[in-house]
């Protein structure tokens, strides 16, 4: 028998993909700041390209993301079973919303000046149900 203490759990990945460069960096610090570790891109081609890429815990989808956030969510979808989905877009009006949930996303942030609704719902995502 050992006396150690089990590892800490590793901490969550998450990958932001989004072409604003000021966006990445806010949220990177954002979820850096929560423990996270963070990849960001700013094209999914780019990430999922990377053979040697870590599979992420959670992606996160920006605003100008190639194929729009239902290609975006299909490929991950098809690419990374199992990895949660967070859409941020500019603006999302309910119709907006439900369209993104149904191609496949787990949660949707409009983006804002605060970073904490985002960073809720990456938390939300990463939970484990009850």
């Amino acid at each position: 028998m050992s006396n150690r203490a089990p590892a800490p759990p590793a901490p969550a990945h998450v990958v932001v993909v989004d072409t604003d460069r000021l966006f990445r960096r806010f949220v990177t610090h954002a979820l850096e700041t929560q423990g996270m570790t963070v990849t960001a891109v700013d094209t999914l081609a780019a990430y999922l390209a990377q053979t040697s890429a870590a599979r992420p815990d959670l992606v996160i989808v920006g605003g100008d993301v190639e194929g729009g956030f239902d290609g975006a969510c299909r490929r991950l979808r098809t690419e990374l079973p199992g990895v949660a989905i967070v859409a941020s877009p500019e603006r999302c009006s309910r119709l907006c919303e439900a369209s993104v949930m149904a191609a496949g996303a787990d949660a949707v942030v409009a983006k804002g000046r605060s970073a904490g609704p985002l960073v809720d719902a990456v938390a939300r995502c990463l939970s484990p149900v009850s």
